[in-house]
């Protein structure tokens, strides 16, 4: 008796593993490119990394930089904001260069963004109860790098976009799977350009929308966008100068 039920679970186990198998490499199996994806606009594509190069330099966050993004025609622009002691919000990459003149409020950010709309990407806050004292209306343009699940969550809940950080490794995969279940479907995702392609292509499979940081050579961009990547944050890509025509 005890035999014949080890052996009804072996065969049960063996099912299960077959089934586990046939579903990953379905996940896994390369995807196709759509003619939509390949002849979307640039500028869909293009997020100006912290506001985009200016003067040969990057991460600057800088009021120059931003009007010089919109300018080249950038539809998507990243911010990273950093709070201050005294407790205001400005646009800096790290606490080590908050200090440095002159910088960006976010309050400055946010009355350039009301006059000349785009999309509004932010980095390093994702609290959405610091947030909330900033973005008052419009929260369905301001898309906002999630670090944790609870604010995903609450972003979620109060209009914004989230993007789910996730880094680019297989623990970057159990909290997308966590905070699925919690929040419900994650949409938006965040991961590191160099994440393995077979993680790149399961996500895709669950239907996530994928950008990755940061690609500044064509070729780069075009091996991986219109299939496996929607978005990609850049310094010196300009969407005006680039064709995004698949060879």
């Amino acid at each position: 008796m005890i035999k014949h039920c080890l052996k009804w679970i072996l065969a049960v186990l063996q099912l299960l593993g077959l089934i586990f198998m046939a579903v990953l490499l379905w996940l896994t199996r390369p995807l196709e490119e759509s003619a939509e994806d390949i002849n979307a606009l640039s500028q869909d594509y293009l997020i100006a990394h912290a506001g985009g190069a200016i003067d040969g330099r990057t991460y600057t966050n800088s009021k120059k930089a931003l009007m010089n993004a919109l300018d080249n025609g950038f539809r998507y622009i990243e911010l990273d904001l950093f709070e201050t002691p005294d407790g205001n919000v400005v646009c800096t990459h790290d606490s080590s260069t908050y200090k440095i003149k002159p910088i960006m409020s976010l309050r400055e950010a946010v009355g350039i963004w009301l006059e000349r709309p785009f999309e509004f990407v932010v980095d390093k806050i994702s609290e959405p109860q610091i947030l909330n004292h900033y973005f008052k209306k419009n929260r369905e343009h301001v898309y906002v790098e999630a670090f944790c699940i609870d604010d995903y969550k609450q972003l979620k809940e109060d209009g914004y976009v989230p993007m789910l950080s996730l880094g680019g490794d297989l623990r970057g995969f159990i909290k997308y799977l966590v905070t699925s279940l919690y929040c419900g479907k994650v949409k938006r995702i965040v991961l590191y350009y160099k994440t393995p392609e077979y993680l790149l292509r399961i996500y895709k499979r669950l239907g996530a929308k994928i950008a990755v940081y940061t690609i500044n050579d064509e070729s780069n961009l075009k091996k991986h966008i219109g299939r496996d990547v929607d978005m990609v944050y850049t310094d010196f890509l300009i969407p005006s100068d680039l064709s995004m025509k698949h060879d």
